[in-house]
């Protein structure tokens, strides 16, 4: 199995991003959920906070064993979410 990157439990200011999500049209508490499940599979991988561009953060995500056994839908709603919480970062 593939180790874990160790930069602690999750990504911080969730519950400020599920507020921004519902501030960008995400009106349903599920697919909320589903995005922030996303994130903090991806924070498993990477530090979403680093990257300095998206193809950066595509490049570091597709460098991690874990993110390339995923399917590749997975890995695109992965790099879909990783991105929503960069945006957030940038903005907030």
């Amino acid at each position: 199995m593939a180790s874990k990157f160790d930069h602690g439990k999750e990504p911080p200011r969730m519950e400020s991003f599920r507020v921004w999500l519902e501030g960008e049209g995400f009106s349903s508490e599920r697919t909320i959920g589903d995005v922030v499940s996303r994130v903090k599979r991806a924070w498993s991988m990477i530090d979403l906070s680093s990257p300095k561009s998206d193809a950066e953060l595509v490049f570091r995500l597709s460098e991690r064993p874990e993110f390339r056994e995923c399917s590749l839908s997975v890995r695109s709603q992965l790099k879909r979410s990783a991105r929503l919480y960069r945006k957030f970062l940038e903005r907030s």
